[in-house]
């Protein structure tokens, strides 16, 4: 979800830059509209990140529902957007993306907060850190006899196999393998 943030941002950052390479020739208040509509179209896309991310933790707890219908309600935010800025704003269809992709993720953050899960919160640094810490622990037995133990082994084996010890080798490889796995 992070690359789907920084493509985003990036997108938002370089939307003029993204315009004039896509739409060269474009110039004057057509590619202002262009880029401010390009950054509203990345909001939204940062927004239906959001709402995966959301959807995913619902679908967690075995509810579907509220997931499911999300994305139509978003829809309908959307459609209501365009309809209400048509006559007002050239940007209508980009705003109306970004407003109904904030309905649908919102729709899921408020089920989340009900719920007791607080998705703003950045306590998940935390739980990360611990996985990654777990998970070096869960390595040191690995690294420590596995790789040395194979070393040797396979070492062994491949100077049977040189020399050309053809019976010795199938006793000792099954024994190699049961001492590196175990």
């Amino acid at each position: 979800m992070g690359l789907f943030f920084l493509i985003s941002l990036g997108g938002a950052l370089l939307a003029s830059q993204i315009v004039a390479w896509t739409v060269p020739g474009l110039e004057g208040e057509a590619a202002q509209l262009a880029a401010i509509s390009t950054r509203l179209s990345f909001a939204g896309t940062a927004f239906f990140a959001l709402g995966g991310a959301s959807r995913g933790i619902i679908n967690s707890y075995h509810q579907f529902v509220l997931p499911t219908a999300a994305p139509g309600v978003g829809n309908v935010f959307t459609i209501a957007a365009i309809v209400a800025l048509a006559r007002i704003s050239a940007l209508a269809g980009a705003i109306g993306l970004a407003v109904g992709q904030f309905a649908g993720w919102a729709l899921q953050t408020l089920d989340l907060i009900r719920k007791g899960i607080f998705p703003f919160s950045l306590s998940w640094y935390g739980s990360a850190a611990a996985l990654n810490f777990a998970d070096r622990l869960r390595q040191v037995p690995l690294g420590l006899f596995a790789v040395a133990l194979t070393t040797a082994v396979l070492s062994n084996l491949s100077e049977i196999y040189a020399r050309g010890i053809g019976p010795a080798l199938p006793p000792r490889s099954p024994r190699g393998c049961w001492c590196s796995a175990w």
